[in-house]
């Protein structure tokens, strides 16, 4: 008699029970996605828009999305780049299925089917939230010193150009990411990029969150014309920095619009402003199911840009 084998784990199986999850999970942020967007189109006044714009703001945050997938994969480790990317796109519509953390884990659990490791990945994510916030200090203190802005709004705007020039650095941005996954239970960063890295997710950072605030500018353009451009920029970017640090509320709704109507409040009504913030959301839904799709399409590799230089 033949001593009994080992039962193994059947990759056929394996491989199928993984496809079910992923078109489970897809299937319904997707559905959640329709489901805000439907939401934010009944409450919206379709009758102010001008559909040059909206195609041009919707382009915008298409770009804004395909450089989110630059920002993770700039500080992974080169051999997982491509998993970084495939796993940013093919979670995207994780952020719209309530919980608040299934895009996060989409976003590792894909990369780590497509090569990455699962501590690899979750370190790239937290180190990428870190250069993203670094960013966006960066850009939020530099707006905030153009035009005729109040004296506090420049004061705020100085404090936060030096916190992010100060949070730039490879090692402080390092320290930040290792307590970010003690938080989760991650330990310490399992991979170290070089401040090429860092800096090449920053700017790319910059460059999303340009491209997002172009993106409210034309909407904003349409709804309140009398706020101007570089008003309109600043307080788009103070408030998405703000929303973005207010972790208990999901993509800083709420968060967002309370800051948009206080700083944008000398040029126009609240219920512009909010009008204008709810229209920058509907595309944003748009614009990252198209993104999803186009990623379903394509085997989860959309094309994307080649590196930016900072602004």
């Amino acid at each position: 008699m033949t001593e009994a084998q080992p039962l193994r784990r059947s990759p056929t199986a394996s491989s199928l029970r993984w496809r079910i999850v992923r078109s489970v999970f897809g299937a319904a942020g997707f559905a959640f996605a329709i489901l805000a967007l439907r939401g934010g189109w009944r409450d919206l006044d379709g009758s102010a828009w001008s559909v040059g714009p909206a195609i041009i703001a919707t382009a915008c945050i298409v770009a804004t999305t395909l450089m989110g997938a630059r920002v993770w994969a700039a500080v992974a480790p080169t051999e997982s780049r491509k998993a970084a990317r495939q796993g940013y796109f093919s979670s995207i519509v994780g952020k719209y299925i309530p919980g608040g953390l299934f895009q996060a884990a989409g976003q590792i659990g894909y990369a780590a089917r497509d090569g990455a490791s699962v501590t690899g990945a979750a370190s790239s994510l937290a180190l990428s939230m870190i250069t993203t916030l670094a960013a966006a200090l960066v850009l939020a203190g530099t707006l905030a010193t153009v035009g005729e802005q109040p004296a506090w709004v420049r004061l705020a705007g100085v404090a936060s150009l030096i916190a992010g020039l100060f949070a730039v650095r490879r090692r402080l941005i390092l320290t930040a990411a290792a307590r970010l996954l003690r938080i989760v239970r991650r330990g310490a960063p399992s991979w170290l990029p070089s401040q090429g890295q860092v800096n090449e997710s920053i700017a790319w950072a910059m460059w999303g969150l340009t491209a997002l605030g172009a993106a409210f500018a034309l909407i904003a353009s349409q709804l309140a014309p009398a706020i101007p451009w570089w008003a309109t920029f600043t307080a788009f970017t103070g408030a998405w920095l703000v929303g973005f640090v207010a972790l208990p509320f999901p993509a800083g709704i709420g968060v967002r619009e309370a800051v948009l109507a206080g700083l944008l409040s000398p040029w126009a009504a609240s219920s512009a402003v909010v009008a204008a913030s709810l229209g920058h959301r509907v595309l944003t839904i748009v614009a990252e199911l198209l993104v999803y799709l186009m990623s379903r399409w394509s085997g989860g590799k959309p094309a994307t840009p080649s590196t930016p230089r900072a602004p």
